[in-house]
C-alpha cells in the first residue's frame, strides 16, 4: 500500500488542493517489452559498452543523462554486485556501423531491476544521437571465487551447471540449453570445450533458486552472464530440467591418435590419422617427452617409464611421422617437432609403442590416532600400497585426500613422517594442488615413481568432517572471525562485516556464517561499492524529489527517495 512508501507522515504536507494527485487506472496493462542486457567491447567480463536485445537484435544506449545510477542497474541484472563507473562518448569504442541505438535518456533510481523498468525515451527514438555516444560501464563484483561451478559430476569437469548470484548458488533451466551454451561455461571454468550439454537433471537434481533461464550463447562470451538469457530468477522450470555440462581440456584434434594390439586401453603400438588413412610413428629420437604428450592427449596422466617401445608389433602402410622432438607440454604430438608428414628412413620394425598410466589411484590413511588422520598411502593403478614423499606437501594437497578419504577437508598436513614412515614403494612426490580436484590425479606432480625422497620424508593428513568455505575479499572493510577451526573457515565460523565510508555489506546484511555445505550464509563476506544512500539535498528527476550527496568531487546519487 501507499503507507509502505517513502512520506512525510500523516498530515504533514505544504499543499493545496489544486495540487491533488489523480490516477487513470486500465485493465489493459502493456507489460514492458522483453530485453536482454550484455556488456562488449572492455578488457574483462565487467566492463564494456552497454547493448541491449530488442526485438531480437542487440544494440546500443544514447549516453545522454546516463550515470552511476543507471550503470548500477545494468551491473547488478548482469550478476555484478554493483557499478564503479559510469561511461560515456563511446569509452569503449563504438557500436556496429548498421547496429541500431535503443535507448536514450535513460533515468534509473538505482533500485530498479531491469533498464526497462527506468525513465528511458521511447525503443529506437535516438536519432540525435551517434555511436560514438555510446554508454559504458565498469561493474564490481565483491565475491572471491567462481561464480559458476559444475556439480555432483565425478570428475572436475562434468556436473550439473549452478551460478552465483545475490549471495546465493542456483541452477541453470535446459530450456535451449546448447553444447554452446555449455562451451562458453567450460571455457569460464578453465577447460578447453564442451564434449556435451546433459538436459533433464542428469547429475541430480539442484534445490533453491533456478537463476537461469533460455540461455543462448553466440559461444564468444567469456561468461555466460555475458549470453542472452531470462532476467535473474525469471523462469517456468522446476529442477527436473536442470542444464549440464561436460568439459574437456583437451581441444579437438584434427590429427588423431590411438593405441592398438596392446592388451588394454592404455598400451599399444601408437597411429596417428592423415590424410584420410592411419599411419603409424618411427621411434627415431623417441623419448618419455614425447609419450607423456601422446598420453595426455588421450586422457591418461601420463606415460610408463619403462620401455614398451617395441613391445606392440609392427604395424603396416604409412609411416607418417619421424624424429618426433617433443618439450613435454604440447597438447597433441602434431605440435612438437617432427619431419613433414610421411618424410622418413624407417621401416616398421622401428614403429613406436606406448604404455599409458591408468587413471585408477585409491588412498589411505595408515598408523593415525584415528580412521581421520595417519599416513599418506596410494594404490596406482591396482600395483600395491606405497606412499607420497612430502616435497611441496600441503594443506590443499591434504585436502583432496580428506575428500578422497570420505572427510569434508583437512585440519593439517604434516610431513617428515609424522606417523611414522611406510615400506616399499614410494609412488609420487612434488604434489601442487589447488584442493579442489577431485583426485590426486588431477594434481600437479613430478611423475609416477619420479622422486628424490626416503621414507623419513612419507607425507601425512589430519581430516576433520568441517566443511570449509572459501576465501573472500578482505577488501573496503573489517572483517572480525570467530569460531573458527584449525584457522580455517569451517562451518560455523562467523564473519562480521563493517565496511569502509562508501561501501556497504553485500545485501545489507552485516554477516556472514559457513554452513554445513560449505557456503556462506546468507552470502560471501563483502563489502560492495554501491553506496549507502545519503539524502540531504533537493533534486527532481521526473516528479519526485531526491538527494543528492558530494564524493569526489561529483555529485552521486544515494539510495532513499524523499518526497
Amino acid at each position: 500500500s501507499l503507507s509502505e512508501c517513502s512520506n512525510l507522515g500523516y498530515g504533514v504536507h505544504n499543499c493545496r488542493h489544486y495540487e491533488d494527485a489523480g490516477v487513470r487506472c486500465s485493465n489493459n496493462v502493456t507489460p514492458p517489452p522483453e530485453t536482454h542486457l550484455r556488456i562488449v567491447g572492455g578488457n574483462n567480463e565487467s566492463e564494456g559498452r552497454v547493448e541491449i536485445l530488442f526485438n531480437g537484435t542487440w544494440g546500443t544506449i544514447c549516453d545522454d543523462s546516463w550515470d552511476i545510477r543507471d550503470a548500477e542497474v545494468v551491473c547488478r541484472n548482469l550478476g555484478f554486485d554493483s557499478a564503479t563507473e559510469a561511461l560515456s562518448n563511446g569509452y569503449f569504442g563504438p557500436g556496429g556501423f548498421s547496429q541500431p541505438i535503443w535507448l536514450d535518456d535513460v533515468q534509473c533510481f538505482g533500485t530498479e531491476y531491469n533498464l526497462t523498468s527506468c525513465l528511458t525515451s521511447r525503443f529506437g527514438d535516438t536519432s540525435h544521437c551517434s555511436h560514438y555516444d555510446d554508454a559504458g560501464v565498469r561493474c564490481h563484483l565483491a565475491i572471491s571465487g567462481p561464480r559458476v561451478r559444475l556439480v555432483n559430476g565425478t570428475t572436475a569437469g562434468e556436473g550439473r551447471v549452478e551460478v552465483f548470484h545475490e549471495g546465493l548458488w542456483g541452477t541453470v533451466c535446459d530450456d535451449h540449453w546448447s553444447e554452446i551454451d555449455a562451451n562458453v561455461v567450460c571455457r569460464e571454468l578453465g577447460f578447453v570445450r564442451a564434449l556435451s550439454a546433459p538436459h533433464r537433471s542428469i547429475y541430480g537434481a539442484g534445490s533453491g533458486r533456478i537463476w537461469l533461464d533460455n540461455v543462448r550463447c553466440d559461444g564468444t562470451e567469456p561468461t555466460i552472464f555475458n549470453c542472452s538469457r531470462s532476467d535473474w530468477g525469471h523462469t517456468h522450470c522446476d529442477h527436473s530440467k536442470d542444464a549440464s555440462a561436460v568439459c574437456t581440456a583437451v581441444p579437438d584434434n584434427p590429427y588423431p591418435v590411438q593405441l592398438i594390439d596392446g592388451s588394454s586401453a592404455n598400451e599399444g603400438r601408437l597411429q596417428i590419422y592423415y590424410n584420410n588413412q592411419w599411419g603409424t610413428v618411427c621411434d627415431d629420437r623417441w623419448t618419455l617427452s614425447d609419450a607423456n604428450v601422446v598420453c595426455k592427449s588421450l586422457g591418461f596422466p601420463g606415460a610408463d617409464s619403462n620401455d614398451f617401445l617395441h613391445d606392440f608389433g609392427a604395424g603396416s602402410g604409412h609411416i607418417w611421422l619421424d624424429n618426433v622432438v617433443c618439450a613435454g607440454t604440447e597438447m597433441f604430438i602434431q605440435d612438437c617437432a617432427h619431419n613433414d608428414f610421411g618424410e622418413n628412413n624407417c621401416q616398421h620394425s622401428a614403429d613406436v609403442g606406448v604404455r599409458c598410466l591408468p587413471n585408477t589411484l585409491e588412498v589411505r590413511l595408515v598408523d593415525g590416532d584415528n580412521s581421520s588422520s595417519g599416513r599418506v598411502e596410494v594404490n596406482y593403478d591396482n600395483q600395491g600400497w606405497g606412499t607420497v614423499c612430502d616435497d611441496h606437501w600441503g594443506l590443499h594437497d591434504a585436502d583432496v585426500v580428506c575428500r578422497m578419504s570420505g572427510h569434508e577437508s583437512a585440519q593439517s598436513a604434516p610431513r617428515g613422517s609424522f606417523f611414522g614412515g611406510g615400506v616399499g614403494v614410494i609412488w609420487f612426490d612434488d604434489f601442487i594442488c589447488t584442493g579442489h580436484e577431485e583426485s590426486l590425479l588431477d594434481c600437479s606432480h613430478s611423475g609416477v615413481k619420479v622422486h628424490d625422497c626416503n621414507h623419513r620424508e612419507d607425507a601425512s593428513a589430519v581430516c576433520s568432517d568441517f566443511a570449509v568455505c572459501r576465501n573472500f575479499s578482505w577488501d573496503h572493510g573489517q572483517f572480525r572471525v570467530s569460531n573458527q577451526q584449525f584457522d580455517r573457515y569451517t562451518e560455523g565460523t562467523r564473519v562480521d562485516i563493517t565496511c569502509d565510508n562508501g561501501y556497504h555489506p553485500t545485501l545489507s546484511v552485516s554477516y556472514a556464517i559457513c554452513a554445513a555445505n560449505g557456503q556462506w550464509t546468507p552470502h560471501t563476506p563483502a563489502c560492495s561499492g554501491n553506496v549507502q544512500w545519503n539524502l540531504q539535498t533537493g533534486d527532481t528527476m521526473g516528479t519526485r524529489t531526491l538527494s543528492l550527496v558530494e564524493r569526489s568531487s561529483r555529485p552521486y546519487l544515494g539510495g532513499q527517495i524523499i518526497h
